[in-house]
């Protein structure tokens, strides 16, 4: 009996289709060459869009074939793609996403929001990727505050919290934002980060205590050097790299359209 051959994902197919190739034949070496130079990528980004699978290309890989094609993002590499198109259109294939929303909880303190600062910058890289930061300084004049942070709370996928004593005496972060924070942890996986920036009493806290925190409750980050700060602030930037890798659910597939290849 002969095996089954592997199942090909719809890019596959609607490369083939665009080549005018029947089901049953096979994409070459030669003709995924030809789309590559069509689309002005490497063989290597072409293999990216024609994955095995072809189920799923997530933004961050997505934005390493754009980068290879000598663009700064997404945007701009579309722009491109549409350049060529017959048609004049051409919806990137697998990357329409789902935000990674991460929701920031800290204290309205000189010093707290300092911190902040600091992860927006080290973070930004990763909005190329899809992470959306927020934080309350999103709030505009008019809005609905409370509903406003109850909705970045319910979409968070995780939560940075800058933990001092300020934080803790907060009776809004500690009614409103941890519990349902800490509530998603527990049923949906969302990934718990606190960050402790000043001494206070997270050690004595039976909640936050069960979360690994990113450094010593002894070594709080605003008593570090400011090398020794960013050294921190870095190795954030890559634990949230890594539950993004870890998590390509995140993002919802999209068929996308290919231009046409004479």
């Amino acid at each position: 009996m002969a095996p089954t051959p592997p199942q090909e994902g719809p890019i596959i197919k609607q490369a083939k289709q665009m080549l005018g190739l029947k089901e049953d034949e096979v994409l070459t070496h030669d003709l995924k060459h030809k789309l590559a130079n069509r689309l002005n990528l490497s063989q290597e980004g072409m293999s990216v869009l024609l994955s095995e699978d072809g189920e799923r290309v997530s933004p961050l890989k997505f934005q390493q074939v754009a980068s290879e094609a000598g663009f700064e993002s997404i945007d701009d590499f579309k722009h491109m793609l549409d350049t060529v198109s017959d048609s004049g259109t051409f919806e990137l294939p697998f990357i329409e996403k789902q935000s990674l929303n991460i929701f920031v909880s800290y204290a309205h303190h000189p010093l707290d929001t300092a911190c902040l600062d600091r992860i927006r910058v080290h973070l930004a890289p990763l909005a190329k990727g899809g992470l959306d930061l927020w934080d309350d300084s999103r709030i505009k004049v008019g809005d609905d505050w409370n509903q406003e942070i109850e909705n970045a709370l319910s979409s968070a996928h995780a939560a940075i919290l800058l933990v001092s004593a300020d934080f803790l005496a907060s009776t809004f972060i500690t009614n409103n934002e941890l519990p349902p924070l800490l509530k998603k942890a527990k049923k949906e996986g969302v990934l718990i980060i606190p960050v402790i920036i000043k001494p206070c009493g997270y050690a004595d806290d039976p909640d936050l205590v069960e979360y690994q925190a990113l450094n010593s409750p002894d070594s709080p980050i605003l008593g570090m050097t400011e090398i020794e700060q960013e050294y921190y602030w870095d190795k954030l930037r890559k634990r949230i790299l890594e539950f993004m890798e870890d998590h390509p659910d995140m993002y919802r597939a999209r068929l996308g359209t290919l231009p046409h290849v004479e």
